[in-house]
């Protein structure tokens, strides 16, 4: 198969933060759309499974690998397309490196992105999952995204409305999912400075001081509180072999979020989301005996943070993904709230406890 740039039998662990998988049948690392449109075709030709791979810091792969062709969309470049005296719009490839773009911006004094400082990856992957961190959700200043068609390769554009975006979650992760590869996104970003503060640990970290918050003061803060977590990815932290969260908090329906509470009691967080209600996926997991550090075959908790599962050094994705499911039974056990998996998941066969987890994409 004359695909440009193919590997064949490619370790799939070095090309992701958790450092776990298998190998990949085939592997292209596209660096223009030509190259990603031209490597599509010829494995859909071939009728192989394709992966889009982007920065690796939200994936778990299974020990055995993938049987179909991986391509990773590492298409760099950005430019300021428009602005005016509030805001300015940036398109960014989809291979840029997430933080570094977020450093920039903050560099430029643009706000928007500055509570997103510190999340591993790649822009590519942003508005897949609607990432979001210390009160900001980067679909709050997604202007567009660009995608490509995994069966013709046709490009579109698709404006904020029709990316369907939701807690930790899109049209990328639903309708959409296993259809199309994000190529770029453009932002719409303030030239006014940051929006108010509103996630608790901030504001506890910048109490008492009376200096005007810029953007840089805000990311170095952001910086600071993830690092005291463990939540930077860092090769020499033992704690950050990690692919971030690995649950997202739960969103409950009112009626539900209430009998929750009532069972837990006044100690569980609770806060309101829309006309619903968000909990701590953190505090059920300690709650349900697993308290941070547990370890579990190769696997373990962060010692800083329960809700990331991390790879201590020699963990096999099997040991992974089975504290991941010992976790979901216990605490659906005890609580009766399901936490669905937030890292894509390829080459693992369906699971009941993985509702909601992003699959192999085919």
């Amino acid at each position: 198969m004359p695909l440009p740039n193919l590997k064949s039998s490619v370790a799939l662990a070095s090309l992701t933060s958790l450092g776990v998988g298998g190998p990949a049948r085939h592997y292209v690392r596209a660096s223009t759309l030509d190259q990603l449109r031209a490597s599509l075709l010829e494995a859909r030709e071939a009728q192989l499974p394709v992966y889009v791979l982007g920065g690796g810091s939200n994936l778990l792969v299974a020990d055995a690998g993938v049987p179909g062709v991986v391509l990773q969309a590492a298409i760099l470049g950005h430019e300021v397309i428009s602005e005016d005296d509030a805001t300015v719009c940036v398109r960014v490839n989809a291979g840029e490196d997430w933080d570094r773009f977020v450093a920039e911006s903050v560099a430029c004094g643009w706000a928007g992105l500055e509570c997103l400082s510190g999340i591993p990856g790649w822009v590519g992957a942003a508005p897949i999952q609607n990432i979001g961190a210390y009160g900001q959700e980067v679909s709050q200043v997604i202007e567009s995204v660009e995608v490509m068609d995994l069966k013709t390769g046709a490009l579109s554009v698709m404006p904020n409305a029709a990316c369907e975006f939701s807690y930790r979650s899109s049209v990328f992760k639903t309708r959409l999912k296993g259809k199309s590869a994000v190529v770029a996104v453009t932002f719409r970003l303030s030239k006014l400075g940051p929006a108010p503060l509103r996630y608790q640990e901030l504001l506890n970290y910048f109490e008492g001081s009376q200096a005007p918050l810029t953007t840089a003061k805000i990311r170095q803060a952001v910086l600071t509180v993830r690092a005291g977590k463990s939540m930077l990815f860092d090769p020499s932290d033992p704690n950050g072999r990690s692919a971030g969260s690995f649950f997202t908090n739960p969103i409950l329906e009112k009626e539900a979020a209430q009998a929750l509470q009532k069972k837990a009691g006044a100690s569980m967080p609770l806060y309101a989301y829309g006309d619903r209600y968000k909990t701590s996926a953190a505090w059920l997991i300690e709650h349900s005996g697993y308290a941070k550090g547990h370890v579990r075959g190769g696997a373990a908790l962060s010692s800083k943070h329960a809700l990331a599962i991390i790879n201590p050094g020699a963990a096999t994705a099997d040991d992974l993904i089975g504290l991941a499911r010992a976790i979901q039974e216990s605490v659906l056990a005890q609580w009766g709230v399901l936490l669905e998996a937030e890292p894509q998941l390829w080459g693992f066969s369906t699971h009941p406890l993985l509702k909601g987890a992003d699959r192999e994409t085919k």
